[in-house]
């Protein structure tokens, strides 16, 4: 019982954390563009996970199965795809608003199961989409003009999450965990900075932003 109210408090905790982010990351990606944010926030994280991996001859052996490059480089395109769809999309909505649409991918990875994992829902499930598809409606189409371009963005992140988290059930569990995410993290990071290439980001303007007290706690606290 104890151990239960334990992981449920940390649940809880990271929940909170979570939703937190939302609003902070808004506030950051107003003075350093979407894309440089990006690739500062996961090439560090990448770059700190990395340290136990070459560090630990357990770890470290799994990065030269090509298949674990392969698969991991699947599942960082559907978690780029998420997180730049979904901070992109904080410049036009609410953070409420997505964290909200955002979590809709807690229904959706049920969804997309039966066809990628062969796994039916329960009931529960069902009578939580049902839940979820109403209170978006609700939300969605209120006093303050209905759905917004930050709205539909916010979606097709649910939609990428919900990518992802189902094929991180079908394939990691023939990898090392922590070596497998490690290349997602790196691989967002990367992806990252080359969209910020390929749209121009201001080189200058993006370090500058560096130097923002606001802008460095949203990346450490997305990066812890």
């Amino acid at each position: 019982m104890r151990k239960r109210i334990i992981a449920d408090s940390i649940l809880l905790f990271v929940t909170f954390v979570w939703g937190v982010t939302f609003v902070i990351v808004q506030d950051a990606i107003i003075i350093m563009p979407v894309f440089a944010f990006l690739s500062v926030r996961f090439l560090l994280a990448g770059a700190l996970l990395f340290l136990p991996v070459l560090f630990i001859s357990s770890q470290r052996k799994a990065l030269f199965d090509r298949n674990i490059w392969r698969v991991g480089g699947m599942l960082g395109f559907w978690l780029f795809a998420g997180y730049a769809l979904q901070t992109i999309g904080l410049l036009y909505t609410t953070p409420g608003k997505a964290g909200f649409i955002t979590g809709l991918y807690v229904v959706m990875v049920p969804i997309l199961s039966i066809f990628v994992l062969r796994s039916m829902p329960s009931k529960f499930a069902w009578l939580g989409v049902v839940a979820a598809t109403v209170g978006l409606f609700l939300l969605a189409y209120n006093r303050s003009g209905g759905v917004n371009i930050g709205d539909v963005l916010e979606f097709f992140c649910a939609v990428s999450f919900t990518v992802q988290i189902v094929f991180v059930g079908k394939h990691t569990q023939r990898f090392a965990s922590l070596p497998i995410t490690a290349i997602q993290i790196t691989i967002v990071g990367v992806l990252s900075l080359v969209a910020g290439l390929v749209t121009h980001v201001d080189l200058g303007t993006s370090l500058h932003a560096l130097t923002n007290t606001t802008v460095i706690n949203a990346v450490w606290i997305n990066v812890l």
